[in-house]
Parts: C-alpha cells; structure tokens; sequence
C-alpha cells in the first residue's frame, strides 16, 4: 500500500483561482476551482495545457479554516 506523504489535513474546498503560466511570453490565464486545499497546498485540475515542471503563478483568496 502506498504510503500517505500529506503533512497537513487537506479539506474539500472548492475555491475559486486564476492560474497563470509563467512562461516568458505567455498571456495565458485559466479560470479554475481547487478540488481539495491546505495551507500547503491546492490540488486543482484543468483542460490547460502546461510542460512538466513549469512554474505557474496561483492566485486564490485562502479560507479562514486554513488559516487559523
């Protein structure tokens, strides 16, 4: 069984986000909501397409929950 490599409790939130490539050149922004979040990180999922390991900019307002 794979082990659970989570550090932090993730809720199931959806949160609306703007992802944005970081790309040089690229004006590309996308219009997403998270699947699940932490204050470490967001899963999300979109039709975009993006290179493995290119840096994308998230801009998202964090829930309270997460914050406290």
């Amino acid at each position: 069984m794979p082990q659970d490599r989570r550090y932090t409790s993730r809720l199931i939130m959806r949160v609306p986000m703007l992802v944005r490539s970081m790309r040089e050149g690229s004006r590309q922004e996308h219009n997403v909501e998270s699947m699940n979040i932490s204050i470490r990180g967001v899963y999300f999922a979109t039709d975009a397409s993006f290179e493995q390991k290119e840096e994308v900019e998230i801009r998202l307002h964090m829930p309270e929950q997460l914050m406290a």
